[in-house]
């Protein structure tokens, strides 16, 4: 007989940061006449640019691949303002904050990510009006490894049942049907449809990092069964299960899905398990 020796293992929670930046550029046209009233001013101007009351306004988003960033730094480039827009401040009476008034901030719109720059492209730097020409944002994003409890003990372990290993190519349904498990060698007299499990994660490749989460031990899959109300598996009776490929489609944030190819292997592995102590796990009818 021989000895195995288990080793149980605790991921502690680790938290850890990454830094982006990001580099908005304003881009600044002559000044242009604008009429107010029965008056006519030299207003500044720039792409994207919304007169508020007079008040040039800036704004601008940047679509993001991911979620959860947050302002670490923000860096202004300035120059002098022309002695038009000095004038056309004094004339508006444009009264500008301490803070800077061009405002940098993550946000999701649609439940999609994005950089948004709004306000007054203008600071006041010791007493001088002075023009932002580019914002440079420094973001992070902070990443946290929740304490993770592996399985005490295998699905897989001793007295479990029977187990049978098979492979797919593609995502889709997949049938299981009473030739197919006569063929693999499964005693088909007196079988309960119920005692015919399906388990497999269809993970696709798993992930480098250990800190990011993934299915502990092989999940049990919901299936359908067909014909299963005698509790006997005849020669028509079938279940159906969802398996997935080596393969997996992720949404990249800009409408679109990026494929994860599994460089190591063509076929992902679930398994068919014969186990009358083990409850069924059957697909339910979603109500909405």
């Amino acid at each position: 007989m021989k000895n195995i020796l288990f080793f149980s293992l605790f991921l502690l929670p680790v938290s850890f940061s990454f830094c982006q930046e990001f580099t908005e550029l304003i881009e600044w046209n002559n000044s242009i006449s604008l009429v107010s009233g029965e008056q006519t001013f030299l207003a500044p101007h720039f792409e994207k640019i919304n007169y508020d009351n007079g008040v040039p306004k800036y704004y601008a988003k940047k679509v993001l691949k991911e979620k959860g960033l947050k302002v670490q730094s923000i860096q202004y480039i300035t120059e002098h303002a022309t002695k038009s827009e000095e004038k056309y401040f004094k004339d508006f009476d444009i009264k500008l904050p301490k803070e800077t008034p061009l405002e940098v901030k993550f946000t999701c719109i649609s439940h999609k990510p994005f950089l948004v720059f709004s306000g007054i492209p203008f600071i006041r730097e010791d007493g001088q009006l002075k023009r932002i020409k580019s914002v440079k944002v420094l973001a992070s994003k902070e990443i946290i490894a929740l304490q993770k409890d592996f399985a005490a003990e295998s699905v897989l372990k001793s007295g479990s049942g029977e187990w049978f290993k098979i492979a797919l190519q593609n995502d889709g349904i997949y049938k299981i049907d009473y030739d197919f498990l006569l063929s693999m060698g499964v005693d088909m007299s007196n079988l309960d449809p119920h005692d015919v499990h399906i388990f497999g994660n269809g993970d696709g490749k798993l992930p480098e990092l250990n800190s990011i989460p993934r299915t502990d031990d092989l999940a049990q899959n919901a299936v359908q069964y067909f014909g299963a109300e005698d509790n006997i598996f005849n020669q028509n009776d079938f279940l159906l299960f969802y398996g997935w490929g080596p393969n997996r489609w992720h949404p990249n944030g800009n409408l679109e899905f990026d494929q994860v190819k599994n460089i190591y292997t063509d076929y992902s592995y679930y398994f068919i398990n014969i186990n009358s102590d083990r409850p069924s796990m059957e697909i339910q009818t979603a109500r909405l």
